[in-house]
């Protein structure tokens, strides 16, 4: 389909490179972008609408209105997609965004930096309103085996409540979750989820999304002129190739019959043993 694509690029552009300055008469501060569709990986999001700014590697998308599984998301987005440096930083809040049902609706408000080529994400999320299946989820997600005591806590309560409120804050690869429950599972104390890694989660639901634009293009192979059968043999029979040799060398005589003389043996050696005769 008709569109724009992304990809990685091993050049950086030159335009990225001017200064301020050279560039600014020639371009508009404030451009409307919108879109009907993005694609990414296998996500589908749309329609998109905001205001961008761009300004040389580092570009922001202002009054950020986007569309995410019958919701909506409204945020403020800065980027820097300088290779080796990279960022991306997001707040805002989703709203009405529907999980496999159409009951399961979740509300949140979020604030994150992520660092796309080290997969480093800091910040704090806040789940005002979500179902039963999103906190299932999102607890298979953080403790697939089961082997968290506190996490099968919560989970043995599910039954008998629902979340109330959720709240995560994200540090140096580390979650820590403060969770409400209501209902009969209400009555229960419920201790803060101190500690979670999150390194597992970024790498098998983050880093398939964004390795692909970030990831260091190949470069260009360089092809060699090809040499001389000789210089071929001289490359296999250089210092490798001479440890290698056996200790005794097949020669030939005068009479084309073949004869091994050691290869430790001095050629001069004969010549005095003639001389000596």
């Amino acid at each position: 389909p008709a569109g724009v694509t992304l990809q990685p690029s091993a050049r950086t552009n030159p335009l990225s490179r001017s200064r301020f300055p050279d560039v600014q008469p020639f371009l508009d501060r404030d451009a409307f972008l919108s879109a009907r569709r993005v694609i990414l990986a296998d996500q589908v999001l749309g329609p998109l609408a905001g205001n961008l700014r761009i300004e040389g590697t580092t570009f922001a998308l202002d009054r950020l209105q986007l569309g995410y599984r019958g919701g909506v998301v409204t945020a403020q987005l800065e980027a820097d997609i300088r290779r080796g440096a990279a960022y991306v930083t997001m707040r805002g809040n989703a709203t009405g965004v529907q999980g496999r049902d159409a009951e399961d609706v979740l509300d949140a408000n979020f604030a994150l930096r992520f660092a796309p080529e080290s997969l480093a994400l800091d910040g704090s999320l806040q789940l005002v309103r979500m179902s039963r299946t999103h906190l299932e989820a999102l607890l298979n997600v953080l403790d697939p085996y089961r082997e968290d005591t506190d996490v099968n806590t919560v989970r043995a309560l599910l039954p008998f409540g629902h979340p109330r409120t959720l709240q995560a804050r994200i540090q140096d690869g580390l979650m820590d979750l403060d969770l409400q429950l209501g209902g009969i599972a209400g009555i229960a104390s419920i201790e803060a989820i101190r500690a979670i890694p999150i390194a597992p989660l970024l790498d098998d639901y983050v880093a398939p999304i964004v390795d692909p634009l970030f990831r260091e293009p190949e470069r260009d192979v360089q092809v060699r002129p090809n040499t001389s059968g000789n210089d071929r043999r001289a490359r296999r029979d250089g210092p490798a190739g001479e440890a290698g040799q056996a200790d005794d060398t097949v020669q030939t005589d005068e009479a084309g019959e073949r004869r091994e003389t050691p290869s430790d043996e001095d050629p001069h050696d004969d010549e005095t043993a003639h001389a000596d005769d």
